[in-house]
């Protein structure tokens, strides 16, 4: 098999720390695409180093790591870097900014569905809106304020409030249909 077609591999690697302590020796990794790997060992066997290692956040003593051609490798670490000066919701907002930005912009288009508007103006932005949605669905980012939810379950987030109070307020159609605004009179189907 070409070493082109691992995803990561490592040879030979040793990690040392001054004056004698060594942490991995003589490892020799190579991953095919689509495996599924798990790290096992004792505490202070050397996996964080590994996977610091694998990560490009450690260098090793000796040997060579390296993720394939186009690859690139991604680490939680356990021990996160979090901003003091922010509670626990604060720093996991850090982490969802992207996801915040649809449900914002989600939110914004549905308050702009309500006025006035040209046909083409409203084709535009009914397509937008749909894009946006597909975005929150593939990400799961009506359930981005899950932790809102009180202990049954059934009161929702902020962001699943905006859409129930956008959909009784301006009677929105089911997701992927044209609003009543967009079409004639004859158009709008029973509800």
């Amino acid at each position: 098999m070409s070493s082109n077609e691992f995803v990561y591999q490592m040879y030979k690697v040793r990690m040392a720390y001054p004056p004698d302590r060594v942490v991995l020796d003589d490892i020799t990794l190579a991953f095919l695409p689509g495996a599924k790997i798990g790290v096992l060992g004792l505490n202070g066997s050397g996996k964080s180093t590994l996977l610091k290692i694998m990560a490009g956040e450690l260098t090793p003593s000796n040997g060579d790591a390296m993720p394939g051609k186009g690859v690139k490798v991604g680490y939680l670490q356990q021990e996160p870097h979090l901003d003091p000066d922010k509670d626990v919701r604060g720093n996991v907002e850090d982490g969802v900014i992207p996801r915040r930005e649809l449900l914002n912009r989600f939110a914004e288009m549905g308050a702009k569905l309500a006025e006035p508007m040209e046909p083409d103006e409203m084709t535009a932005l009914l397509e937008e809106y749909q894009k946006v949605q597909d975005a929150i669905e593939r990400t799961n980012s009506w359930d981005l304020d899950r932790a809102d939810r009180g202990g049954d379950g059934c009161a929702a987030g902020t962001a699943g409030r905006r859409r129930r109070e956008h959909a009784v307020r301006w009677r929105a159609p089911a997701r992927g249909a044209v609003p009543p605004a967009a079409v004639g009179p004859r158009h709008v189907a029973a509800r």
